[in-house]
């Protein structure tokens, strides 16, 4: 895989991350651990337990663009 073709997938991974949101990017997150971790288990949906997750997801989110920055800049 050339530079330009690494470079066209982190864009479009980071464009995935940017348009989701709330639920949506849980699931997608949720998804990537899956198979990156066979360990990885889904929670589910726990009431107020929810908006915690949402927070650390944010987070994490957070962390990705700013990780996906980073590596398009080398």
């Amino acid at each position: 895989m050339n530079t330009l073709d690494k470079h066209y997938l982190s864009l479009q991974f980071s464009n995935k991350i940017f348009k989701k949101n709330g639920a949506e990017f849980q699931s997608f997150f949720e998804s990537i651990m899956e198979k990156a971790f066979l360990i990885f288990r889904k929670l589910g949906h726990m009431g107020k337990k929810v908006m915690e997750g949402m927070m650390v997801i944010e987070k994490m989110q957070e962390y990705i663009i700013k990780y996906m920055h980073q590596m398009n800049q080398r």
